[in-house]
């Protein structure tokens, strides 16, 4: 893998490295689509795999809170009795939007009816899943059922077109 091109420098006795093409950041507002790589807390880290549809090659990694407020019934405001149950899983193929780019760290908001988990295999035995309603997905080899906080567009199928670009 070549980063880029030497340049000698024999006066100042340096070398320095001409970049062939920068990583593709992403900006505020961006949709990130990328896997669950780390669970801690209340916090998620998703390591990115595509910014606007596009291939991203960079390695970079977000964060974003595993709490949902609002849109999908998921806060404890609107008398949910849940509490710990777990809507997302290492692996999970999530999509969100960039909101901040505050210390270097690019923080994500999976809130929205269009972002969350975009597609998942099965915990239980690593099977295909399909989505079942809302916020419910069910393994079509084990039937295990399983609750995630899941996109609009949920499916196999999604992940596909996202992948050919």
């Amino acid at each position: 893998m070549t980063v880029g091109r030497k340049v000698y420098d024999f006066k100042t006795r340096t070398v320095r490295i001409n970049q062939k093409n920068s990583p593709m950041l992403p900006k505020i507002g961006d949709i990130l689509v990328g896997y669950i790589e780390m669970l801690f807390g209340s916090m998620l880290s998703i390591r990115i795999l595509f910014i606007n549809g596009q291939r991203s090659s960079s390695g970079f990694s977000a964060i974003t809170s595993a709490r949902i407020s609002g849109g999908g019934g998921w806060g404890r405001e609107r008398g949910d009795r849940r509490g710990g149950k777990i809507v997302f899983r290492f692996g999970d193929i999530i999509r969100g939007r960039v909101v901040s780019l505050l210390n270097s760290t690019i923080h994500i908001v999976i809130d929205e009816k269009e972002f969350g988990v975009l597609y998942t295999i099965c915990f239980n035995c690593g099977g295909d899943t399909v989505r079942v309603n809302t916020n419910t997905i069910k393994c079509i080899d084990c039937g295990l059922f399983e609750e995630r906080k899941l996109t609009h567009d949920y499916g196999k199928e999604t992940f596909r077109l996202i992948n050919r670009t």
